[in-house]
């Protein structure tokens, strides 16, 4: 359906200058591959530009935000100071070259060109995920409405009548025009069957014994799907949290029931996977290093009107000798965040690798927080770790009204001027936490 519309009459473009990019020989194969998994009629974005029409009107706009790095929206990024070894699965980023396609295209007029030198469309990146052995979904639908965002949470038994390993998972969003971002954790031993079919308002994932990260869904994302011959031990009667982020709908919007798709199997495979979170440290005690902010000790304290804070935590893993090897990190911060660093500093790093690796670099939005999964063909080619080695991570913050992510939490507080800002789980808190994706035998 997508390449029809792509390729339906439109009205009437302006002529392609020679030598200029067109949308048909040039731009459309980029947006397909780069865009299409939220900009198309009905989507999450707020415009189409899934035909030369609607792409036409927004031609200098989405210029712009791929410039600056904006769109699409994958915040992971390259510096000279942090570049991790592996690059990542599903990147969307375009390159320089692509870049350089729309900005000429802008430039020209966003000419449609001629039909006839239409190039092939690659396949949209989303796709099904391989070996699902069940579908799930809440017992109800949750409608949002009015012009707040909203976090809800619902309980949903993953139909496990014997211990299973888990592999990977699909997020099918019901309503795509509210579904923002799907989070999915384990909840082994059924706490949540109290909630029974009811959502329930979770800015913050409840506390859950046990419980594990499963997936972070983003619009456009595939599957997560965990390393070949790993596996998540998921018990007989457990159930799955989802927490949805529902997108202001205006006055009326149409039901949402949003359905997983998962994997798993009754065999123990090669590797064990887990999915843990480090940081969020309180005290020096803890790994939380001393910084700009502090009074009379070393305190997790964002000053209000400072643009430019940072925390840092430094963690050191138990002494042990069994290596474990990295595939998926992911930053979290709330809403006064910024960025984040993560490396890891190896105590007896092997000849091929480095003492002090850049694990992730990474803007923080909110909005559009996802977890990032490295390219690689065998297991033990993944970042290496073992029990003596150091994680240092240091969390940046703009506690300014310079910062959307103030702006709306002091509204929501029905506040109008920054705060100081402490360590904790509201909205007008903060955190400086990684969530991290490992394989061991």
């Amino acid at each position: 359906m997508l390449v029809s519309v792509l390729f339906a009459a439109c009205s009437p473009a302006p002529e392609a200058e020679v030598g200029a990019p067109t949308w048909h020989a040039d731009v459309a194969p980029i947006l397909v591959a780069r865009c299409a998994g939220c900009h198309v009629e009905g989507g999450i974005a707020p415009f189409a530009l899934d035909s030369q029409a609607s792409a036409a009107a927004m031609a200098d706009a989405a210029s712009a935000a791929v410039q600056a790095g904006t769109m699409p929206p994958f915040d992971a990024y390259e510096t000279e100071d942090c570049t991790p070894t592996l690059g990542w699965q599903d990147d969307p980023r375009l390159t320089d070259e692509e870049k350089d396609t729309l900005a000429a295209w802008a430039e020209a007029g966003a000419p449609e060109g001629d039909p006839a030198t239409a190039a092939g469309l690659p396949s949209p990146v989303v796709s099904e995920l391989a070996g699902a052995t069940a579908e799930l979904a809440p017992e109800e639908s949750y409608t949002t409405a009015g012009s707040q965002d909203e976090f809800m949470c619902v309980s949903i038994d993953a139909g496990l009548t014997t211990d299973a390993w888990f592999s990977g998972l699909e997020v099918l969003p019901g309503n795509e025009r509210v579904v923002h971002h799907v989070v999915v954790v384990s909840d082994p031993h059924a706490e949540t069957a109290a909630w029974g079919s009811a959502y329930r308002s979770c800015f913050q994932l409840p506390a859950i014994t046990d419980s594990q990260a499963l997936a972070v869904w983003v619009p456009g994302s595939p599957p997560t799907e965990l390393p070949d011959s790993s596996g998540i031990p998921l018990a007989a009667g457990a159930r799955l949290v989802m927490q949805l982020h529902y997108h202001p709908a205006g006055e009326v919007a149409e039901p949402d029931l949003t359905r997983l798709r998962i994997a798993t199997g009754p065999t123990a495979p090669e590797w064990q996977a887990i999915l843990f979170g480090l940081g969020n440290f309180a005290t020096e005690a803890e790994g939380l290093q001393p910084g700009p902010g502090d009074r009379s000790e070393t305190e997790f304290r964002i000053p209000k009107n400072v643009p430019d804070h940072t925390e840092t935590e430094i963690f050191t893993t138990e002494a042990g000798e069994t290596d474990f090897y990295f595939f998926s990190v992911q930053p979290h911060l709330h809403m006064v965040g910024t960025d984040m660093q993560i490396r890891w500093q190896r105590e007896e790093p092997r000849q091929s690798e480095a003492e002090d690796e850049c694990l992730l670099q990474s803007r923080w939005r909110f909005e559009w927080q996802r977890s990032y999964t490295y390219a690689a063909e065998r297991i033990i080619d993944l970042p290496r770790g073992r029990g003596g080695d150091t994680l240092w991570m240091q969390c940046r913050y703009d506690n300014t009204l310079d910062n959307p992510g103030v702006r709306r939490a002091l509204a929501d507080a029905g506040l109008d001027e920054p705060v100081n800002v402490e360590l904790g789980e509201g909205s007008l808190d903060e955190m400086c936490i990684g969530i991290f994706g490992a394989v061991y035998r």
